[in-house]
């Protein structure tokens, strides 16, 4: 049955995803956002790693919450319960509600024109993806194991907000607690060589990876890394297979760039992870000891 792509939008979770891609790192198309969460975001960040939060906490938790949750103080209620619990997290929340609000408050000027931008770009980006989804992901299955690829996926749909050098890159994340995947969207493909539905493809076929069945000898943390790579050449030699890429150095190596896996060294990764993939094609292992493979060829 293929997967049901349920799709949304929300400011919360959009203002969010820039803030994390700020701590990230990565660099925001648009001057006038950047400039607006140039004061809060870096306080709510410092917040949240104050608090005890990972990066992978923050990245994980913090967009999905923007959509679920129905106002600032329920995010960071519910951020702080899953992350710190204990005797600690209720007296964390109203710091961090506070931020979350006046963050928001700074970035809806621009936040406006860019959801006004959204509503252009995202039709033909759905229809795109749909196109080519249900037989990308069945082929992903084929190659690795039909378990894998989830019954539904939300799709939370954003503006376009990463780019690099100057440059739209598109970006998005999958977030393996949630069933849920984050999507920019970019009105062409940034490059042709990588196809928006791909990108899609690939996070998608993430998220079924934090499973016990796969992955509950994998520390929590190191999940999302190996969920992105582990799926890198599988959705590329799925692309190939209806033309839209090819599977080679050039391409793998592009992938973890543009796809904001990694921000240097992909040079030495593209080698660990080809390898990795053509050691667990040979050989088909069940993917939870494939996990730990990479997880060993990585250390």
């Amino acid at each position: 049955m293929p997967t049901e792509l349920k799709w949304n939008a929300d400011r919360e979770a959009t203002f969010l995803y820039a803030v994390d891609l700020l701590r990230r790192g990565v660099e925001l198309a648009d001057p006038a956002l950047a400039d607006a969460l140039s004061r809060d975001g870096p306080k709510l960040i410092e917040q949240l790693q104050h608090a005890g939060l990972t990066g992978e906490q923050i990245r994980q938790h913090l967009v999905p919450l923007g959509i679920q949750a129905d106002s600032s103080h329920r995010i960071a209620e519910t951020l702080m319960r899953k992350t710190i619990g204990g005797e600690r997290w209720q007296s964390l929340v109203t710091p961090v509600a506070g931020l979350i609000t006046d963050t928001g408050l700074a970035a809806d000027p621009a936040m406006n024109r860019l959801n006004e931008e959204l509503a252009q770009t995202l039709p033909p980006l759905h229809d795109r993806c749909r196109e080519y989804m249900a037989t990308l992901l069945a082929e992903i299955g084929r190659l690795t194991d039909p378990s894998l690829i989830p019954e539904r996926v939300e799709v939370i749909a954003g503006p376009a907000l990463s780019a690099e050098a100057g440059a739209v890159t598109g970006g998005g994340t999958a977030y393996l607690l949630y069933n849920m995947v984050s999507l920019e969207s970019v009105g062409d493909d940034p490059r042709s060589e990588l196809p928006e539905p791909l990108r899609l493809a690939w996070m998608i076929a993430q998220t079924n990876l934090d499973l016990p069945i796969h992955s509950e000898n994998v520390p929590r943390d190191a999940r999302p890394l190996l969920a992105a790579l582990a799926m890198l050449m599988p959705v590329l030699a799925a692309g190939e297979s209806l033309d839209l890429c090819a599977v080679d150095d050039a391409t793998a190596r592009l992938a973890l760039r543009r796809w904001q896996i990694v921000n240097r060294g992909e040079d030495e990764l593209c080698g660990i992870v080809m390898d990795w993939w053509a050691t667990y094609r040979q050989n088909r292992p069940p993917m939870a000891v494939g996990l730990g493979a990479l997880l060993q060829m990585l250390e």
